[in-house]
Protein backbone atom coordinates (compact mmCIF):
# COMPACT_ATOMS: atom_id res chain seq x y z
CA UNK A 1 0.00 0.00 0.00
CA UNK A 2 2.74 2.30 1.41
CA UNK A 3 4.45 1.41 -2.53
CA UNK A 4 1.27 2.18 -4.19
CA UNK A 5 1.29 5.36 -2.68
CA UNK A 6 4.71 6.40 -3.22
CA UNK A 7 4.27 5.71 -7.11
CA UNK A 8 1.01 7.93 -6.79
CA UNK A 9 2.83 10.66 -5.25
CA UNK A 10 5.41 10.48 -8.12
CA UNK A 11 3.48 10.28 -11.09
CA UNK A 12 1.44 13.71 -9.54
CA UNK A 13 4.38 15.59 -9.24
CA UNK A 14 5.63 14.40 -12.74
CA UNK A 15 2.27 15.68 -14.00
CA UNK A 16 2.67 18.94 -12.29
CA UNK A 17 5.75 19.88 -13.57
CA UNK A 18 5.16 18.87 -16.87
CA UNK A 19 1.92 21.24 -16.52
CA UNK A 20 4.67 23.87 -15.38
CA UNK A 21 6.98 23.44 -18.06
CA UNK A 22 4.00 23.51 -20.32
CA UNK A 23 3.01 27.06 -19.23
CA UNK A 24 6.10 28.57 -19.08
CA UNK A 25 7.11 27.22 -22.75
CA UNK A 26 3.22 29.18 -23.94
CA UNK A 27 4.32 32.08 -21.90
CA UNK A 28 7.68 32.04 -24.05
CA UNK A 29 5.77 31.70 -27.50
CA UNK A 30 3.28 34.30 -26.75
CA UNK A 31 6.23 36.60 -25.68
CA UNK A 32 8.41 35.78 -28.42
CA UNK A 33 5.46 36.61 -31.06
CA UNK A 34 4.27 39.98 -29.40
CA UNK A 35 8.04 41.18 -28.77
CA UNK A 36 8.71 40.05 -32.66
CA UNK A 37 5.39 42.31 -33.73
CA UNK A 38 6.36 45.05 -31.54
CA UNK A 39 9.78 45.49 -33.07
CA UNK A 40 8.52 45.51 -36.89
CA UNK A 41 5.90 48.30 -35.91
CA UNK A 42 8.95 50.20 -35.03
CA UNK A 43 10.89 49.09 -38.44
CA UNK A 44 8.01 50.04 -40.08
CA UNK A 45 7.63 53.11 -38.48
CA UNK A 46 3.77 52.00 -37.63
CA UNK A 47 3.30 54.14 -34.31
CA UNK A 48 -0.37 53.40 -33.88
CA UNK A 49 0.19 49.96 -33.55
CA UNK A 50 3.16 50.60 -31.06
CA UNK A 51 0.61 52.50 -29.09
CA UNK A 52 -1.65 49.33 -28.64
CA UNK A 53 1.75 48.02 -26.99
CA UNK A 54 1.00 50.67 -23.75
CA UNK A 55 -0.51 49.06 -20.76
CA UNK A 56 -4.46 49.77 -20.84
CA UNK A 57 -4.08 52.07 -17.97
CA UNK A 58 -1.57 54.04 -19.41
CA UNK A 59 -3.39 54.92 -22.46
CA UNK A 60 -5.13 58.01 -22.51
CA UNK A 61 -3.87 58.90 -18.93
CA UNK A 62 0.04 59.90 -20.26
CA UNK A 63 -0.25 60.69 -23.86
CA UNK A 64 -3.40 59.94 -26.49
CA UNK A 65 -3.30 58.11 -29.59
CA UNK A 66 -2.56 61.46 -32.05
CA UNK A 67 -0.42 62.61 -29.58
CA UNK A 68 2.20 59.45 -29.41
CA UNK A 69 1.76 58.97 -32.95
CA UNK A 70 2.76 62.77 -33.59
CA UNK A 71 5.60 62.76 -31.76
CA UNK A 72 6.99 58.89 -32.23
CA UNK A 73 6.76 60.65 -35.94
CA UNK A 74 7.99 63.76 -36.33
CA UNK A 75 9.92 64.27 -33.12
CA UNK A 76 10.79 60.59 -32.17
CA UNK A 77 15.28 60.95 -31.83
CA UNK A 78 15.69 57.77 -33.98
CA UNK A 79 14.45 55.95 -36.80
CA UNK A 80 14.71 51.63 -36.03
CA UNK A 81 16.09 50.24 -39.91
CA UNK A 82 16.31 46.87 -38.51
CA UNK A 83 15.44 44.11 -35.49
CA UNK A 84 15.39 40.95 -34.40
CA UNK A 85 13.98 39.26 -31.89
CA UNK A 86 16.35 36.74 -30.37
CA UNK A 87 16.65 34.33 -27.08
CA UNK A 88 13.37 34.73 -24.45
CA UNK A 89 12.83 33.79 -21.41
CA UNK A 90 9.83 34.01 -18.78
CA UNK A 91 9.73 33.82 -14.88
CA UNK A 92 6.46 33.94 -13.49
CA UNK A 93 4.72 37.30 -14.90
CA UNK A 94 8.29 38.96 -15.59
CA UNK A 95 9.63 38.49 -19.07
CA UNK A 96 13.25 38.91 -21.24
CA UNK A 97 13.55 39.36 -24.56
CA UNK A 98 16.74 39.76 -26.39
CA UNK A 99 16.74 42.54 -29.09
CA UNK A 100 19.13 43.34 -31.60
CA UNK A 101 18.82 46.24 -33.60
CA UNK A 102 20.09 49.08 -35.82
CA UNK A 103 19.29 52.52 -35.61
CA UNK A 104 19.86 55.86 -36.77
CA UNK A 105 19.48 59.77 -35.64
CA UNK A 106 16.12 61.07 -37.20
CA UNK A 107 17.83 64.20 -37.44
CA UNK A 108 20.77 63.43 -39.28
CA UNK A 109 19.78 60.80 -41.91
CA UNK A 110 23.43 60.58 -43.03
CA UNK A 111 24.96 59.26 -40.30
CA UNK A 112 26.19 55.85 -40.14
CA UNK A 113 23.68 53.36 -38.71
CA UNK A 114 24.57 52.07 -34.81
CA UNK A 115 24.06 48.21 -33.84
CA UNK A 116 22.67 47.58 -30.92
CA UNK A 117 21.76 44.73 -28.40
CA UNK A 118 19.15 44.44 -25.49
CA UNK A 119 17.31 42.97 -23.25
CA UNK A 120 13.82 44.45 -23.17
CA UNK A 121 11.44 43.76 -20.22
CA UNK A 122 7.97 43.01 -20.47
CA UNK A 123 5.07 42.26 -17.55
CA UNK A 124 2.08 40.38 -18.18
CA UNK A 125 -1.07 41.92 -16.72
CA UNK A 126 -4.47 40.45 -17.66
CA UNK A 127 -3.13 37.55 -19.34
CA UNK A 128 -1.59 39.93 -21.72
CA UNK A 129 2.03 40.89 -22.35
CA UNK A 130 3.09 44.64 -22.18
CA UNK A 131 6.71 46.03 -22.37
CA UNK A 132 7.71 47.44 -19.03
CA UNK A 133 8.01 51.33 -18.54
CA UNK A 134 11.67 52.62 -17.16
CA UNK A 135 10.91 52.88 -13.99
CA UNK A 136 9.21 49.72 -13.61
CA UNK A 137 12.01 47.86 -15.50
CA UNK A 138 14.64 49.12 -12.60
CA UNK A 139 12.60 47.23 -9.87
CA UNK A 140 13.36 43.75 -11.73
CA UNK A 141 16.21 41.57 -12.54
CA UNK A 142 17.94 43.16 -15.92
CA UNK A 143 18.80 39.36 -17.29
CA UNK A 144 16.66 36.79 -17.26
CA UNK A 145 18.20 34.08 -14.38
CA UNK A 146 20.06 31.84 -16.82
CA UNK A 147 22.28 34.88 -18.07
CA UNK A 148 23.30 35.46 -14.40
CA UNK A 149 25.47 33.06 -11.45
CA UNK A 150 23.51 31.48 -8.93
CA UNK A 151 26.79 31.01 -6.99
CA UNK A 152 27.95 34.92 -7.07
CA UNK A 153 24.03 36.22 -6.63
CA UNK A 154 24.06 34.04 -3.18
CA UNK A 155 27.49 34.88 -1.97
CA UNK A 156 26.15 38.45 -2.90
CA UNK A 157 23.12 38.03 -1.03
CA UNK A 158 24.78 36.59 2.25
CA UNK A 159 26.59 40.36 2.03
CA UNK A 160 23.75 41.95 2.19
CA UNK A 161 22.10 40.35 4.82
CA UNK A 162 25.04 40.61 7.42
CA UNK A 163 25.42 44.42 6.02
CA UNK A 164 21.60 45.03 6.92
CA UNK A 165 21.33 43.33 10.07
CA UNK A 166 24.56 45.23 11.08
CA UNK A 167 22.34 48.26 10.23
CA UNK A 168 19.28 46.91 12.50
CA UNK A 169 21.79 46.56 15.47
CA UNK A 170 23.36 49.69 15.50
CA UNK A 171 26.57 48.39 14.70
CA UNK A 172 27.80 50.92 12.34
CA UNK A 173 31.67 50.17 13.08
CA UNK A 174 30.77 46.99 11.48
CA UNK A 175 28.52 48.14 8.87
CA UNK A 176 31.49 50.27 7.50
CA UNK A 177 33.21 47.19 6.41
CA UNK A 178 30.92 46.36 4.38
CA UNK A 179 31.26 49.76 2.53
CA UNK A 180 33.09 49.93 -1.04
CA UNK A 181 36.87 50.58 -0.62
CA UNK A 182 36.84 54.01 -2.71
CA UNK A 183 34.36 55.33 -0.27
CA UNK A 184 36.18 53.99 2.89
CA UNK A 185 39.77 55.57 1.28
CA UNK A 186 37.39 59.12 1.42
CA UNK A 187 35.78 58.53 4.40
CA UNK A 188 37.35 57.85 7.56
CA UNK A 189 35.68 55.24 9.89
CA UNK A 190 35.30 57.49 13.10
CA UNK A 191 33.89 60.13 10.30
CA UNK A 192 31.12 57.63 9.33
CA UNK A 193 30.59 55.98 12.55
CA UNK A 194 29.99 59.69 14.39
CA UNK A 195 27.78 61.01 11.60
CA UNK A 196 23.89 60.27 12.78
CA UNK A 197 22.02 57.96 10.50
CA UNK A 198 18.97 59.37 8.86
CA UNK A 199 16.59 56.11 9.88
CA UNK A 200 16.63 53.55 12.68
CA UNK A 201 15.96 50.44 10.94
CA UNK A 202 13.82 47.87 12.63
CA UNK A 203 13.44 44.91 9.96
CA UNK A 204 14.21 44.28 6.38
CA UNK A 205 13.11 42.05 3.94
CA UNK A 206 16.04 40.57 0.97
CA UNK A 207 13.30 40.57 -2.01
CA UNK A 208 16.37 40.08 -4.40
CA UNK A 209 19.55 40.14 -5.93
CA UNK A 210 21.48 40.20 -8.92
CA UNK A 211 25.01 39.68 -10.23
CA UNK A 212 26.06 40.90 -13.24
CA UNK A 213 29.99 41.14 -13.77
CA UNK A 214 31.39 42.74 -10.99
CA UNK A 215 28.20 44.70 -10.15
CA UNK A 216 25.46 43.81 -8.13
CA UNK A 217 22.27 44.94 -7.65
CA UNK A 218 19.77 43.92 -4.18
CA UNK A 219 16.49 45.18 -3.38
CA UNK A 220 15.50 45.53 -0.05
CA UNK A 221 12.21 46.40 1.72
CA UNK A 222 12.78 47.55 5.51
CA UNK A 223 10.80 49.13 8.27
CA UNK A 224 12.47 52.19 9.29
CA UNK A 225 11.61 55.62 12.14
CA UNK A 226 13.11 58.89 10.93
CA UNK A 227 15.70 59.49 13.15
CA UNK A 228 14.41 63.75 13.10
CA UNK A 229 11.52 62.80 14.69
CA UNK A 230 10.52 62.28 18.25
CA UNK A 231 10.60 59.13 20.24
CA UNK A 232 6.87 59.46 20.62
CA UNK A 233 6.14 60.80 16.40
CA UNK A 234 8.70 58.19 15.12
CA UNK A 235 6.13 56.03 13.57
CA UNK A 236 7.10 53.08 11.24
CA UNK A 237 7.12 53.41 7.88
CA UNK A 238 8.11 50.92 5.33
CA UNK A 239 10.59 51.75 2.42
CA UNK A 240 11.88 49.88 -0.85
CA UNK A 241 15.19 50.56 -2.60
CA UNK A 242 17.72 49.31 -4.97
CA UNK A 243 21.32 49.65 -3.83
CA UNK A 244 24.31 48.95 -5.54
CA UNK A 245 27.42 46.98 -5.25
CA UNK A 246 30.72 46.32 -6.52
CA UNK A 247 33.07 43.55 -6.25
CA UNK A 248 36.80 44.10 -5.23
CA UNK A 249 39.29 41.93 -5.18
CA UNK A 250 36.71 39.04 -4.57
CA UNK A 251 34.52 40.37 -2.03
CA UNK A 252 31.32 42.15 -2.35
CA UNK A 253 30.78 45.97 -1.24
CA UNK A 254 28.12 48.23 -0.85
CA UNK A 255 28.63 51.24 -2.64
CA UNK A 256 26.58 54.34 -0.40
CA UNK A 257 23.81 56.48 -1.54
CA UNK A 258 25.21 59.49 -2.88
CA UNK A 259 24.32 62.47 -0.19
Amino acid sequence: MRSWMLRAVFVLQAMVTTAALAVADDDQQSLAQRARFLWDARVQGNWATEYRFLAPADRGSTTTLEKFVAYRRDKGPFRYLSAKVGEVATLNDIGWVEVKYEIRPAAFPELRARQMQVWDHWQKRDGEWYPMARAEREQVHALPPNKRSAAEETALGTRVEEFWKAQEGGERARAYGYLDPAYQASTPEKEFVDRKPAHTYLSHRLEWVEVVGDRGRAKVASTRTSQDASPAKAAPENATIIEHWVKVKGQWYRVPDPS
